[in-house]
């Protein structure tokens, strides 16, 4: 006769519970990260733009597409972009669809933009996790509130490049260090 013992695991009394990351993505309330994300994204496209700051970089990425390099004007060996991650994405944009300039980057802008809010959600999941009810970050939403975030997230500037960059990189901290802990505990 064959006798099974289960684990118990039950948390030990005292112990904050952990979720593991796979846990915590998978349990997320997702219908709660898609409305916050899809509402930011309504608010942000019913306030598109371009900052005149923006024209420094289609300048250079038409530049590029006239066979100059990436230079402001033709002669001049100048670094003219603040960002040079967000030239080549531009460029590659542009390259990849044919379209204007002005609306690959509020396309990038918006996509970059709305991808952080998911990012930071789901980071989010990782540090709190309540099983009695939805997981809403209040701290996104407070910033969402805001609408100089609507206004920046289409403006053609790396707004959207930073957003997504910096809550990326918190999640894929926090990932790590719940992965470590559990690899400790």
């Amino acid at each position: 006769m064959v006798r099974t013992v289960e684990a118990d695991t039950r948390p030990k009394e005292g112990a904050t519970p952990r979720p593991s990351v796979g846990a915590a993505v998978s349990a997320t309330p997702w219908r709660w990260i898609a409305g916050i994300a899809l509402a930011f994204a309504v608010l942000a496209w019913l306030r598109r733009w371009n900052a005149d700051d923006a024209f420094i970089v289609f300048r250079v990425v038409d530049q590029i597409f006239a066979g100059n390099g990436p230079v402001f004007n033709v002669g001049e060996r100048v670094e003219a972009v603040t960002s040079p991650l967000w030239l080549a994405l531009v460029v590659a944009g542009r390259a990849l669809t044919q379209l204007p300039t002005e609306w690959v980057a509020v396309a990038l802008g918006l996509g970059l933009s709305v991808a952080g809010v998911v990012l930071v959600q789901l980071a989010a999941t990782i540090i709190w996790r309540d099983d009695e009810g939805p997981l809403v970050p209040a701290g996104i939403l407070v910033w969402l509130a805001l609408p100089p975030v609507w206004d920046f997230a289409t403006s053609g500037l790396e707004t959207g490049l930073g957003t997504a960059w910096l809550n990326g990189c918190a999640l894929g901290l926090l990932s790590a260090s719940s992965a470590l802990r559990r690899g400790l505990t």
